[in-house]
């Protein structure tokens, strides 16, 4: 069998996906079709997540299988809980991002629940950032939000877990000032909305939608990761 002539994910993001993928005991008996490996899959999953196509539509002249195959492959490693470890079209998406907007945490609600009611769930799930060799780091040092976070029991939370407080207050804000923190955090969310499937929105059960905000957020930090790699590694000439 031929490799596919271009790849639709990075190495890199292989190298941080595989050895979470749980391996399937080899099948028992006549087996009928080859399995689709992993690699493709997931292709076909990130073929969809970033044009928005319906599953059924994922062109098989990819070699990624099926639509179906994708699909039940991506529901397969979030019962497995690889996601956890690595559009207003009825939904809302919650975006904890650092100074730089990289996304950190996504999680997705229904469109008329309020931001602040993800406030604190956003902030307890988050996996955290690694650093050195002790426990990923869960705690920023401050925490900024719009005026739609303005409420006591947003701020007691920020208080008890020692986190400065740099939620807007209402009618007292200057929006000049606000607007360079949200302008961050509206970038990161326009990132997301590139994955076309994120706006479009077919995928009403959280069980599908949670892990392609994890990959899609995975991605935008890979992405910055080479950038960044890619500059420092430019020699100036002389």
């Amino acid at each position: 069998m031929t490799r596919r002539q271009e790849s639709l994910i990075d190495d890199r993001l292989w190298e941080l996906v595989e050895p979470l993928i749980p391996e399937r005991p080899p099948p028992k008996g006549p087996a009928g079709r080859p399995r689709i490996d992993d690699r493709a899959a997931l292709e076909g999953i990130v073929f969809v997540l970033s044009t928005g196509c319906r599953w059924r539509d994922l062109p098989q002249k990819l070699g990624c299988g099926s639509g179906h195959t994708a699909w039940r492959r991506l529901r397969e490693w979030q019962d497995a809980g690889v996601w956890d470890r690595g559009g207003k079209s009825g939904s809302k998406y919650h975006i904890l991002c650092d100074r730089n907007g990289l996304p950190l945490h996504v999680l997705a609600s229904a469109a008329n629940t309020h931001d602040s009611q993800l406030f604190v769930p956003l902030l307890e799930t988050n996996p955290g950032v690694p650093h050195g060799r002790g426990r990923p780091r869960r705690r920023p040092d401050k925490l900024h939000a719009d005026k739609g976070y303005d409420y006591r029991r947003c701020r007691s939370y920020l208080h008890r877990r020692g986190i400065g407080v740099g939620i807007a207050r209402r009618g007292v804000e200057d929006p000049a000032r606000l607007g360079r923190v949200r302008w961050v955090v509206e970038r990161t969310v326009s990132w997301l909305l590139r994955f076309k499937r994120l706006g479009l929105r077919y995928d009403r059960t959280e069980a599908t939608l949670r892990p392609l905000l994890t990959l899609a957020a995975s991605i935008i930090n890979l992405r910055r990761l080479l950038q960044t790699e890619s500059s420092s590694s430019v020699t100036p000439a002389a």
